[in-house]
């Protein structure tokens, strides 16, 4: 039944809004005697980027708050999946501090910042609006820093919990459509893949001279940080191999045209050689190599649409994803990839990431299995749309 609004109750009104889960984060500050003040609250979000503004809203007559509201700065600590204790704390009403027992360092300005926490964003108070019975915040940022890997703390119906990732497929571009439109054919089979393997997935396809992860999927039972959609990575060898293996000798000549250094033609053949290996396995396992750890470091921490480099100048040779897989070998992987496959022609590639160290040559084999699986799948499911 529809209810206009002189007939919504509090109890019909917490009960709609309660549907919609709401990050859960830690504001704090710290008086000018050197008092620590804290407050829970699920409304922080992000206002401007250019000035970068944000804001929280809290109750007109919370007692915390009111303490908070007199700071002229204060600090937002965004809560990880596995701090429900520390939310509860900071929650308690009453309490004379909060933080007794909560561990943290200050910030740069001299607010807590609570340990263990995904990020954290202080601010200068910039406005305070009178809305209801709440007051909206809106902070200037003067300092922020992503200090986490998990995932976030989120509050739902009266309770906490933590978000499980599905597939996810980057937003539309113009370059990318035809891509995207098979990767969306790929989530599902993407997806029960990664909870197969409990590892992480990619789809990744080639757009001019760059790679791009379109879509990604993790187990949903694990508490991972997932790389970016959208990030584009550099089609320079051994990058992209997957693809190159299925390409004809110009799309190999312009592949080797990209290395970071030009290519002897004693380089060239061992590619090549190693190329047709790997056309013959049917997939690539690349090797881990500290130069790719660094890659997947900065990877990470890009934003979608943005470009990787290579970590250095020097390029990455064949043999870190041409291994020579013995039976009963061991090896550090970085990852598994299977081309996706469209009249004869390497269109795009899955890779299975975040291998365990030292993965015996049969547990590979057998991932790859799957991952080859997963990629006929796909394209079976691509045949019969066309189709």
């Amino acid at each position: 039944m529809t209810v206009t609004s002189n007939e919504i109750r509090p109890e019909r009104y917490r009960a709609a809004l309660g549907q919609y889960p709401t990050g859960v984060t830690a504001i704090t500050a710290t008086t000018g005697s050197g008092e620590h003040l804290a407050m829970i609250v699920g409304t922080f979000s992000s206002v401007s980027l250019a000035p970068p503004l944000v804001s929280f809203m809290a109750a007109r007559d919370s007692a915390s708050f009111q303490a908070l509201s007199a700071q002229p700065t204060f600090c937002a600590s965004v809560l990880a999946g596995d701090q429900e204790d520390v939310c509860r704390a900071l929650s308690v009403k009453g309490a004379t501090d909060k933080l007794a027992g909560v561990d943290w360092q200050p910030s740069p300005f001299g607010n807590p910042v609570v340990s263990g926490s995904l990020a954290w964003i202080e601010c200068r108070v910039q406005q305070q609006i009178e809305a209801g019975d709440h007051v909206i915040v809106i902070g200037e940022v003067v300092g922020l820093e992503v200090t986490g890997s998990g995932l976030p703390l989120l509050f739902l119906g009266g309770g906490y919990g933590r978000f499980s990732p599905h597939s996810r497929v980057m937003p539309a571009a113009p370059d990318v459509m035809r891509q995207l439109r098979l990767a969306d054919l790929g989530r599902g089979p993407m997806q029960e893949l990664s909870q197969r393997l409990g590892l992480e997935c990619a789809l990744v396809a080639p757009v001019e001279d760059v790679l791009v992860r379109i879509a990604s999927a993790l187990p949903l039972d694990r508490d991972l940080r997932p790389a970016p959609v959208g990030v584009r990575l550099p089609f320079v060898p051994p990058m992209g191999a997957a693809l190159v293996a299925w390409a004809d000798d110009d799309g190999q000549r312009r592949w080797f045209q990209r290395a970071p250094v030009e290519l002897s033609e004693e380089d060239r053949d061992a590619y090549r050689a190693a190329l047709a290996r790997l056309r013959e396995r049917g997939w690539a396992v690349t090797l881990a190599d500290d130069r790719l750890r660094r890659l997947d470091d900065v990877i990470h921490d890009l934003e979608a649409g943005a470009t990787a480099p290579m970590p250095d100048d020097q390029p990455l040779g064949p043999e870190v994803y041409d291994a020579d897989l013995r039976p009963g070998a061991t090896y550090d992987v970085r990852n598994i990839s299977c081309p996706v496959l469209q009249d004869g022609r390497a269109v795009m590639y899955l890779s299975v990431f975040g291998f365990a160290p030292a993965v015996s040559t049969e547990e590979l084999v057998e991932a790859a299995g799957l991952a080859l699986e997963t990629t006929r799948e796909i394209e079976r499911r691509a045949a019969e749309r066309s189709g």
